[in-house]
This record gives C-alpha cells, sequence and structure tokens, in this order.
C-alpha cells in the first residue's frame, strides 16, 4: 500500500470510529431545542445547589456530573465538556470506582467524536474503550456500569468487535429493567436507550413483534428522552 493510501485508510478508519459513537449514552450533535435547555437547567439547579452546600461530597458532584453527562446526550456540548471534567476530577479522587471508570471512558468517546486531530484520535478511543472494560471487569453486576457500557459499546464500529459484549450487557439490563427503575438504581432515559436499543437487535434477528414491544417499553419509559423519541419514530415508521 503507498503511503498515500495509508494516510487515507488512516483517515477513514478514524472517521469510522465516531460515525456510530455516543453515551450515553447517546450523544447528538444536533443542538439543543429552547425547550430541552429549560427542562435540562430544570434538573440541574436542585444537583448544583447540593453540590455547592456539600463541596466534599463526592455523591452529590456525582450526581451533578451524571446529570450534565445526560444533558450532553440531547446536544449540550458545554454540558459533555463539564461533565467530562468532573468524571477525571472523581476517577483522581477514587481511582478505583467502577461507576466513575464507566462514565469517564463513555465521557471519553463521546468527546473524541467532535474532534478531528487524527494524531490523538485513536488513543483517546482506545482509553475509552480501556477504561469501560476495567470498569466491567470491576463490577459485573453493577446495573449501572453495565447500562452505560452496553450503550456505548453498542454503537462502536464493527472493526473494534465489540457487538457481542454490547448486546450481553443490554440483555442483562433490560431483563431487570422494571425493577432497576423503580429501585431507582438507573435512570429512565438511558433506560429508554437500552430498551430502544434492544429493540434493533430484535428487529436485526427478524423479530418485528419483539422490537415493537421494545420500542413501545422505550416510549412509556421516557417518552420525552432521546430514546424514547427514537422508538417513538421506529414506531411510526414500521406502522406505515
Amino acid at each position: 500500500m503507498t503511503m498515500r493510501g495509508s494516510m487515507r485508510q488512516t483517515m477513514c478508519v478514524a472517521m469510522m470510529v465516531f460515525a456510530g459513537l455516543q453515551t450515553g449514552c447517546q450523544h447528538n450533535s444536533q443542538p439543543m431545542t429552547p425547550s430541552q435547555k429549560q427542562a435540562g437547567q430544570k434538573r440541574l439547579e436542585p444537583l448544583r445547589a447540593e453540590a455547592a452546600e456539600k463541596p466534599d461530597s463526592e455523591q452529590a458532584a456525582f450526581d451533578l456530573a451524571k446529570e450534565l453527562y445526560f444533558q450532553s446526550a440531547v446536544g449540550d456540548r458545554e454540558a459533555l465538556d463539564r461533565s467530562l471534567k468532573m468524571f477525571q476530577e472523581l476517577r483522581e479522587a477514587k481511582p478505583d470506582d467502577a461507576r466513575m471508570r464507566a462514565y469517564l471512558g463513555s465521557a471519553i468517546l463521546a468527546d473524541a467524536a467532535d474532534k478531528t486531530p487524527l494524531p490523538t484520535l485513536l488513543p483517546q478511543v482506545n482509553r475509552g474503550l480501556d477504561l469501560l472494560d476495567a470498569a466491567g471487569q470491576a463490577a459485573p453486576d453493577d446495573p449501572e456500569v453495565r447500562l452505560v457500557r452496553g450503550l456505548t459499546l453498542f454503537n462502536v464500529p464493527k472493526m473494534f468487535d465489540r457487538r457481542e459484549e454490547a448486546e450481553a450487557d443490554l440483555a442483562w439490563v433490560v431483563e431487570r429493567m422494571d425493577q432497576l427503575v423503580a429501585e431507582k438504581k438507573i435512570d429512565p432515559r438511558p433506560a429508554a436507550s437500552a430498551l430502544f436499543s434492544q429493540g434493533k437487535v430484535l428487529q436485526q434477528r427478524g423479530d418485528e413483534a419483539g422490537a415493537r414491544a421494545m420500542w413501545e417499553r422505550a416510549v412509556k419509559m421516557a417518552p420525552q428522552s432521546k430514546g424514547g423519541k427514537s422508538a417513538a419514530r421506529r414506531l411510526a415508521a414500521s406502522a406505515e
């Protein structure tokens, strides 16, 4: 292969790496709408207040970082920058915490999706993937870790061969979904994304009825979330 061909292949690989990456874990390059901004601020206000009142509380900081991370999924780039910084700081304080690793790894991949310097592109991807893997190994039965990891890996390009792991994580979470949400162990917004993704898996396997059932659950779970809205669009399309 010529040098020019090698460079072209590297650029194509870099573009492929981030064509499907999400987080949130499904992230969105589209800017937030005014209503999304208003709803986001409403969710953030009490978390910011608590973090300000308890500056030494890692839990308060973690809760705020997660909400910023969730809001980055609907197009708030500033929220992603802030959550990434907070997760990095939190992990320095608790380097072995599986949830910190999972969210930081996912945020690193989402951050990389908006970047183009090729010399730093793949190392950043590998760092994010390594953190997700370490989180999964450290806490294989933690629903939040498996949800974040599954959603993130689900959209990693095929060249990384992570789809089987993603589907296993998502299937594990979906099997326990209703109880996990009821007990507030996972947020309904990424839960809806997991249901949407599981519906896609079933559709690819030829199970249209199963796919529709998953999408209906996603809409019911969090109708205004990205996963809920994506599921609603799939349902509408399948009804035509």
